[in-house]
């Protein structure tokens, strides 16, 4: 239910911040993207990061969209947690990837990173991740 309750107020918020995009269209497709890290790392975003990733998200696709997307990544190291997540994100959007034919730069990757980076940074030997063309899986194995 509260659930529910951050979708409606998303909502609202988002229709502000959003030119064309369809706010009650695109606050579900955000959602799935929501739940796949949110399977991935097996945790549950408390609401105000749900609030805050959801209207993030949307306007991230639709800066993407119209190719505003950021990308002044300097040339500094990422770290493995940084890349494990990089390479998450193209399955975690594939669906929006495909219906709006974008791309997510790794600055955007980045910042969706540093507003969940509090709640997934887990210990690399206790998750390994498995990526294969179809599915990304978590496991215990060290």
């Amino acid at each position: 239910m509260v659930d529910e309750i951050v979708i409606l107020f998303t909502i609202e918020g988002v229709a502000s911040h959003l030119s064309f995009l369809n706010p009650n269209v695109i606050i579900e497709e955000v959602e799935n993207v929501v739940k796949f890290f949110e399977m991935t790392y097996s945790i549950h975003f408390e609401s105000y990061l749900r609030i805050n990733l959801f209207m993030h998200l949307s306007a991230m696709i639709e800066r993407l969209m119209t190719h505003d997307g950021l990308n002044h990544r300097g040339e500094s190291e990422l770290t493995e947690q940084q890349r494990n997540f990089i390479s998450l994100t193209p399955e975690a959007f594939r669906p929006l990837i495909t219906k709006y034919r974008f791309a997510v730069t790794t600055t955007e990757c980045l910042m969706i990173y540093e507003l969940m980076e509090p709640w997934i940074t887990v210990d690399q030997s206790l998750l390994v991740l498995k990526a294969d063309k179809n599915s990304v899986q978590a496991s215990g194995e060290a």
